[in-house]
């Protein structure tokens, strides 16, 4: 997205393109939001924020691995040039797997609560439950976007059901409309899928 793209680009008049450096900036940025993700609540503001920038950190992340495969030649996962940011990558999608189901969590008890249990009046509750949402679909466009970008990393790193799992969920995503019930009718089906409600400790 635009946003994305605004976001690496001011990365990028200040850091080189490859180096050590940018690595190390990088993946503090990473362990710094998924530990935000693991206790901020999943409807604030602070949690949608959160969520917002790992997405474009994991951007930044995807392209660096790029151009470090474009100058080694291989692509292999784990290897020695990308090892460090492909372990960023797995954990980002371990820790959203995690946010998920908590996002799923709360949005059951939102739904099934009174409002006066939670909030001051219903238009609280209406507007966190579309902050909630936007949460969710930030992460799984996280999810979307480790996939797409090194699914040799997670090949390697989750169990062989739960990447076939993860990979068939993705793969079926139908595509979303503009509208808001389209969006939010897809976000609540990847929310019930196996890989989100499988898999936990």
């Amino acid at each position: 997205s635009d946003s994305q793209l605004h976001g690496l680009t001011l990365v990028r008049s200040t850091e080189p393109r490859l180096g050590q450096s940018q690595g190390t900036l990088l993946a503090s940025l990473i362990r710094l939001s998924l530990v935000l993700l693991s206790y901020l609540e999943p409807s604030s503001v602070k949690f949608l924020q959160a969520s917002s920038r790992l997405r474009c950190f994991l951007h930044w992340a995807l392209e660096i691995v790029r151009e470090s495969v474009a100058l080694g030649g291989y692509s292999q996962a784990f290897n020695e040039l990308t090892a460090p940011l492909d372990r960023m990558v797995l954990a980002v999608v371990l820790h959203c797997h995690r946010a998920l189901s908590r996002c799923s969590t709360v949005l059951v008890e939102m739904e099934s609560s009174p409002w006066q249990k939670y909030f001051p009046d219903v238009e609280a509750r209406e507007k966190s439950q579309r902050r909630l949402f936007r949460s969710i679909l930030e992460l799984r466009e996280i999810v979307h976007a480790a996939y797409k970008g090194r699914d040799d990393v997670l090949r390697a790193g989750l169990s062989i059901e739960a990447h076939e799992v993860l990979a068939r969920c993705l793969d079926e995503l139908a595509a979303s409309d503009d509208t808001l019930s389209s969006k939010e009718k897809s976000l609540r089906t990847f929310l019930a899928n196996d890989w989100v409600t499988g898999f936990l400790d």
